[in-house]
């Protein structure tokens, strides 16, 4: 179903039957309505934007802009029969014929209004009311005219400012008009919120080889929110002019934009603009709400990747990073720099070197890297630049071993034979003087060898953990038989195990949600049995495992899981198919999984995903990195040979000895894990 939510502007489908004509626009403006309240700015508005439209910096000829509405008599007033006509001319035009891509505006200001509808998912149909209100316009119409559209590989961007909320009132401030109809004999009732985003609105319809759907929406509220009239936004002539707020906001960016005729601007850039115009005039409510590939430049074909989370600050030369943490910085990370108008982050203009990092900011330096061979002076970073991390050093790898010697008669042979190996440039491990709160911990006494993690050895001093203490805790005793050599050999044996888990985990949030890449694809876990309305895992619970691709290109994956005993286990490598439009992502069911007595302790499932995006497509085979639990004395035979640059670090992180940094793969893998602790007592939540 349609989110009608239109402006009172109306926008475009101005439709030129001359077959190389590349720009369109129909605005739609209904102001005096038969029984229905009057709306005052939505004439204004569409005369406004027809205006803009027609500007050098948009390029919309008089032949090319349609426009129907009652407050300007030049035009056709915004009748059913005219709407629907407008519609049927735009759908049927001989779009094939033109010789580029072309453009279409639709611009949509009105009364909206719902109905009961037991076929829709929140039990209404959303309809827009002409002036003459002999009939209304549904939006399952509207949803069969863009997929059409969609179909001929139209360009889409269609504008609605109005609302569904069942009402047509005054609001409190009566300088405010509500922009909906009043129940009377259609029906209508006030909608309640919904219970989820797939409880309203509609599906943008999706075409294309790539998935994308080729229709951007603006909405000036939520399906259950009432748009604004607003009284007191313009004042420039010395007297109030009426304009639907969305659209006010919408028209100041645009006008802000006009007039630099080189800068270009993103859906999303748009979208942003309109949220910050709301907070200047103190608005937290309607919601504006956009779909569609926002990513694509306003009235055009350009696409650039989604906007970087991480911005240059360059307040009176003194220059810094917004984003910090939250934004997955870490020290020692090679940010790039790119000017505010390359969008598509081709050329950097230099490097920064992160030095210290906050949850919210990040200190750097300018460095040379890559093909920029002496740093950039600092100040010349313009601010608002933005960023994209290039490396990022995940750090130490190797895992930390501190040893507790409590024997009568004190041998330091076998802490001799342990430093032997930590020099090793190939070792995994070194060797810690005292416990930290990370590493683990070996303990040996005259009848027992026992290796724990140093969270345990925090807890008890220099003595032997008992059994309870080592209850539900990873640990491995070995036989007091073994020699020292042997012995040695054995911990470095587990030590590697940890090593893999935990740096395939760190390797996991590098490359996850809070990294620096797009995260489209993900792994979803479900609990499909047991107490369903709660969260917590216990033994018996099934968890139901899916991957879900909500990017729009073929993607290899590869699932692991992790066990409290560090276990590692390769469950499937797959390939899934895009997503099937902005709002439909492909889910791909992998296994059931249930949870016994034996999973105790933190378990989880890590992701790698790898987008093909025109590439050779590369399927993901990581069985090597299989390896047993802690205390089996015998390993699998592990290994892979890698073939990618991130592969490459997959092995370092795995099987490697030393820092490595990310960054420079051809193939931007997308990691995430889902984790949970399975406890008796007190079951934690499945995040």
């Amino acid at each position: 179903m349609i989110r009608l939510v239109l402006i009172s502007c109306v926008l475009w489908i101005a439709i030129s039957q001359q077959a190389n004509a590349a720009r369109h626009a129909l605005l739609i403006g209904c102001s005096d309505y038969k029984t229905q309240g009057d709306l005052h700015g939505s004439g204004v508005d569409v005369a406004l934007l027809n205006e803009t439209l027609a500007t050098p910096r948009f390029g919309f000829g008089p032949d090319n802009l349609t426009v129907l509405s009652d407050a300007d008599p030049t035009t056709k007033p915004p009748t059913y029969d005219n709407i629907h006509a407008a519609f049927e001319t735009v759908v049927a035009a001989d779009w094939a014929a033109d010789t580029d891509s072309d453009v279409l505006l639709i611009y949509m200001s009105g009364h909206g209004g719902q109905r009961s509808c037991e076929t829709e998912n929140d039990g209404m149909d959303e309809f827009f009311m002409p002036v003459d209100e002999t009939d209304v316009i549904l939006d399952d119409q509207i949803g069969d005219w863009l997929s059409e559209l969609d179909r001929k590989g139209i360009h889409t961007w269609i504008i609605f400012d109005s609302c569904f909320s069942g009402t047509m009132t005054r609001g409190v401030n009566p300088n405010e008009t509500v922009r909906g109809i009043a129940p009377a004999s259609e029906k209508l009732r006030k909608p309640i919120l919904p219970k989820s985003n797939k409880d309203v609105g509609w599906e943008l319809p999706m075409s294309g080889d790539d998935g994308r759907s080729n229709v951007v929406a603006f909405y000036a509220c939520q399906a259950y929110e009432q748009a604004i009239e607003d009284r007191t936004l313009d004042k420039s002539d010395g007297e109030p002019v009426p304009h639907g707020l969305f659209t006010y906001c919408l028209l100041q960016c645009l006008e802000q934009h006009r007039a630099d005729r080189d800068a270009k601007l993103s859906y999303e850039e748009l979208r942003r603009g309109i949220i910050e115009r709301y907070r200047a005039l103190g608005r937290t409510w309607p919601t504006p709400f956009c779909e569609g590939n926002l990513t694509q430049e306003v009235l055009g074909f350009e696409r650039w990747p989604q906007a970087a989370a991480l911005r240059v600050e360059n307040i009176d030369g003194n220059v810094s990073v917004a984003g910090g943490q939250l934004a997955g910085l870490t020290p020692n990370a090679i940010l790039a720099v790119y000017v505010p108008k390359d969008r598509k982050q081709e050329s950097p203009i230099g490097y920064l070197k992160v030095t210290q990092v906050t949850a919210t900011t990040g200190e750097v330096e300018s460095v040379s890297y890559a093909d920029i061979g002496e740093p950039v002076q600092l100040s010349r970073f313009p601010n608002n630049a933005t960023c994209r991390v290039v490396s990022q050093e995940i750090g130490e790898l190797r895992v930390a071993l501190t040893l507790h010697d409590l024997r009568g008669n004190r041998d330091d042979s076998f802490l001799s034979v342990l430093r032997e190996k930590a020099s090793d440039p190939l070792s995994i491990f070194r060797v810690n003087p005292t416990n930290g709160t990370q590493g683990w911990s070996l303990f040996i006494d005259d009848t027992e060898r026992l290796l724990v993690p140093n969270s345990v050895a925090l807890t008890i001093g220099d003595r032997m953990p008992t059994a309870k203490e080592l209850q539900r805790e990873p640990s491995v005793r070995y036989p007091s038989t073994l020699a020292i050599r042997e012995l040695a050999d054995a911990v470095e044996r587990d030590l590697r195990r940890v090593y893999s888990c935990q740096n395939l985990q760190r390797l996991a949030a590098a490359y996850g949600p809070s990294g620096s890449t797009t995260h489209d694809i993900k792994l979803k876990v479900t609990k499909v049995n047991g107490d369903t309305s709660s969260d917590e895992i216990r033994a018996g619970d099934v968890l139901r495992v899916e991957v879900v691709n909500e990017g729009a290109y073929d993607a290899s994956f590869a699932v692991f899981f992790i066990s409290s005993r560090y276990r590692i286990t390769s469950q499937m490598s797959d390939s899934i198919k895009p997503a099937q439009g902005v709002t439909r992502p492909t889910t791909l069911p992998l296994f059931e999984m249930t949870i016994n007595e034996r999973m105790w302790g933190q378990n989880g499932l890590v992701l790698v995903g790898i987008p093909h995006e025109g590439r050779v497509k590369h399927q993901l085979n990581y069985s090597g990195l299989d390896q047993q639990k802690l205390g089996d004395p015998v390993d699998k035979k592990r290994g892979f040979t890698p073939v990618t640059p991130f592969e490459q670090q997959l092995f370092q992180a795995t099987f490697g000895n030393e820092k490595f940094r990310t960054g420079g793969a051809n193939q931007e893998p997308q990691m995430s894990i889902i984790s949970w602790m399975v406890s008796e007592n007190a079951p934690a939540e499945l995040p």
